[in-house]
C-alpha cells in the first residue's frame, strides 16, 4: 500500500459516534473551512513520506487529542509546532518541507488570545517533540495512535475521552496498514500503559515507555534514551 492509498482509506472510514476523523470531518465553528480535512491529509502524507526509509521506531499512544492531531492531522503534534511557534522544532523537521502547513482550527473555537493567533498546543506533543529533537531522532520515529481518530464526549467536540476497547478493535487494521508503509524491522513502542494494553489486545508485542503527561516527563525521557540503544543509529 502506498501512502496516498493509506490516507485515501483513512478518509473513507467513519469513526463512529462521538469521534471525529481529522481526515474527513467538518464541524461548523470548529474547523476553519469545510475542506480543512484535506489540508490535514496533506500534512499527514508529507509527515509519513519524510520518514520512509529513515524510520526505526513507531511510537504509539492512545488516541488523538483536540489540541493535537485533531487539527494537525499528525499524532502527538500540534498546530502551533507546525506554525513555527517553538524554538526547538520547525515545519521542516516535521513535514520535511516548508510552506505546506495551513491552520485548520476555527478562530471562534479558541479560548484565549494565543490560541486565536497561533492555534492549539498540546503539552504531551511539546514534551515528545522536544525529546525527539534533542536526540536527533525527528526523522527516525513515526508517531501514531492505537485509535487513529479523535474520541470526544457527546456534544463536546473540543474534549477528549478514552476510546473504548471495541473502538480500538474495530480500527486495529489501520495500524497494520501503517506498519506496512515502513521497514518491517521498525520497533513498535507503546507510549503509556493504556496504549500498551490496547496493543497487547491487538496482538502487537511492543516496547513500552511511560506517558509523559501527569508528571511523567522525566521518566519518559530516561526510557526514550534507553530505547535509542535498541534501534539503529540515525542516518
Amino acid at each position: 500500500m502506498s501512502i496516498d492509498s493509506f490516507i485515501a482509506h483513512l478518509r473513507e472510514i467513519e469513526p463512529g459516534a462521538n469521534a471525529a476523523s481529522p481526515y474527513n470531518c467538518f464541524e461548523h465553528g470548529i474547523d476553519a473551512t469545510a475542506t480543512a480535512f484535506c489540508q490535514r491529509s496533506l500534512q499527514l502524507a508529507a509527515y509519513l513520506r519524510h520518514r520512509q526509509g529513515t524510520a526505526h521506531a513507531i511510537l504509539v499512544a492512545e488516541a488523538p487529542g483536540y489540541q493535537g492531531a485533531r487539527f494537525s492531522g499528525i499524532a502527538m503534534t500540534s498546530e502551533r509546532m507546525l506554525g513555527g511557534q517553538y524554538d526547538f522544532v520547525t515545519e521542516q523537521d516535521i513535514l520535511g518541507q516548508v510552506g505546506l502547513f495551513r491552520r485548520t482550527s476555527a478562530i471562534d473555537a479558541c479560548r484565549n488570545n494565543q490560541e486565536r493567533q497561533h492555534g492549539f498546543t498540546e503539552p504531551t506533543a511539546t514534551i515528545v517533540w522536544r525529546e525527539l529533537m534533542a536526540a536527533n531522532r525527528a526523522s527516525n520515529v513515526v508517531l501514531w495512535n492505537t485509535f487513529p481518530f479523535h474520541p470526544h464526549r457527546a456534544a463536546e467536540p473540543l474534549s477528549n475521552r478514552r476510546p473504548t476497547p471495541e473502538e480500538v478493535d474495530v480500527q486495529a487494521g489501520v495500524l497494520t496498514e501503517l506498519r506496512g508503509l515502513f521497514d518491517p524491522n521498525c520497533q513498535i513502542v507503546a507510549v503509556g500503559n493504556v496504549a500498551r494494553e490496547h496493543l497487547l489486545e491487538m496482538g502487537v508485542d511492543a516496547h513500552h515507555v511511560r506517558h509523559p503527561a501527569n508528571g511523567g516527563a522525566a521518566e519518559f525521557r530516561q526510557q526514550l534514551q534507553h530505547l535509542w540503544n535498541l534501534v539503529e543509529a540515525p542516518n
